[in-house]
């Protein structure tokens, strides 16, 4: 049986019967522990004066905006949020400021359910949707995507604020079905990454640019079947070039491929960005770059993110747990999202069905490899009932959860993520 090794303040919390105010991990890997916490330090950490204040800031803004919500520091997140919109309203803000910020306001109300506290936010948000409708086509395939994200995240605010939000939605769809007409590369299966007419005849076929998968990062749906094969391409490519020159990598580069491989399900690339992600970010990282791999790491253990494409998802907390071959058991405390505080316990399984797993109504599958799941709704906005949905390799569950209630599921589980080599 592997041993649980939780951080000081997680045993402290415990044994004092405190809820703690912030994400905590404990885990049979002491030193992915101590990652996490060190991860949840710096994403909750402002970004540098210079970065924030300088024209193109709204990014770094924005992904410390989002570092402070899978923190689980709310205060925090509305400090960052002023500040996106401060930088949004600014005379020199750069078109992409704006965009990040509407993208910035979506996560926040979406995360905590409270569109009271986005009020001061609104008058601008609503002055921002015009002109971002009548938008030119952007010269760079990541850039476009994050316009049509602005585009679906203006609707979903409208939406919330009890406003139509179809005019936002038609516009975000139209533009997202113009991408193939735009970027495509048919015979690489991609995007480029520079609209067609930008690139010369030698640069007809670059390679796959680190951008490439910003969009499956932030949480655009990948409605279009292009854009389906757009992320597989380019997510198999970047790994082959991040294994053929690992001095070159990043970790905003290996974090973009790690969310993108858990969107997909991609078991293998899946693997090496998560390794990646872990070896990088072992040395010192910016807050934006710290919030990053905070989030895709969440999104490659648990499934729960806070970048949701506001299309889907809508409604519920949706689950999907994956451990790594050297992981074999992992406590999340603290889990912000949809109104609410979860807290998961994922632990890998096999051999008979254990005590807990006789009420179960999943199919165990006997005594096959399984990931056991629990979840515990912690705290919810008003007190309401969440849904939690379990994505499973071949099983989804569903199940109503009241703030106390704890539920636990026990699915089977492939061993492709066995496999060192990417694809």
């Amino acid at each position: 049986m592997r041993r649980i090794v939780p951080s000081v303040p997680f045993l402290l919390q415990a044994a004092l019967g405190q809820t703690p105010a912030r994400l905590t991990v404990a885990t049979d890997d002491p030193v992915l522990a101590e990652l996490f916490a060190e991860l949840t330090i710096a994403a909750v950490a402002p970004p540098p004066r210079d970065v924030a204040d300088a024209p193109g800031g709204g990014s770094a803004l924005a992904q410390h905006m989002l570092g402070c919500l899978r923190a689980g520091d709310l205060a925090a997140a509305q400090r960052a949020l002023a500040a996106a919109h401060a930088r949004a309203r600014a005379d020199d803000a750069a078109p992409t400021d704006r965009w990040w910020f509407l993208l910035a306001l979506g996560w926040f109300v979406d995360a905590s359910e409270d569109p009271a506290a986005a009020d001061a936010c609104w008058p601008l948000a609503q002055r921002l949707a015009r002109p971002l409708a009548a938008a030119p086509t952007a010269l760079h395939y990541a850039d476009e995507c994050l316009v049509i994200q602005a585009l679906f995240a203006s609707a979903a605010l409208r939406l919330r604020r009890g406003r139509s939000g179809v005019h936002c939605a038609d516009l975000a769809l139209a533009r997202l079905g113009q991408l193939e007409t735009v970027w495509e590369q048919r015979m690489r299966g991609r995007f480029a990454s520079q609209r067609r007419e930008a690139l010369t005849a030698r640069r007809a076929h670059p390679p796959a640019d680190v951008r490439d998968l910003d969009p499956a990062w932030f949480g655009l749906p990948a409605v279009l079947p292009m854009r389906q094969r757009h992320d597989d391409t380019a997510l198999a490519d970047l790994t082959a070039q991040a294994a053929a020159n690992p001095a070159a990598d990043t970790l905003a580069a290996a974090a973009s491929r790690l969310a993108a491989a858990a969107m997909l399900r991609d078991g293998p690339a899946r693997l090496a960005a998560y390794r990646a992600v872990r070896r990088l970010a072992a040395r010192p990282a910016s807050p934006g770059d710290a919030a990053r791999a905070l989030d895709a790491l969440l999104l490659a253990l648990t499934g729960i993110r806070h970048a949701t494409d506001f299309t889907l998802e809508d409604g519920f907390v949706l689950l999907s747990p994956w451990l790594p071959p050297d992981l074999g058991v992992l406590a999340v405390r603290g889990i912000a999202a949809r109104g609410a505080v979860l807290d998961l316990a994922i632990e890998r399984r096999d051999g008979p069905p254990r005590a807990d797993e006789v009420e179960v109504t999943a199919c165990v599958g006997g005594d096959r490899p399984r990931l056991a799941s629990t979840v515990a709704l912690r705290q919810s906005v008003g007190g309401v009932q969440r849904l939690v949905v379990v994505l499973g390799d071949w099983q989804t569950l569903g199940h109503e959860l009241a703030v106390g209630d704890r539920w636990l599921t026990s699915l089977p589980t492939p061993q492709l993520e066995t496999q060192d080599q990417p694809r």
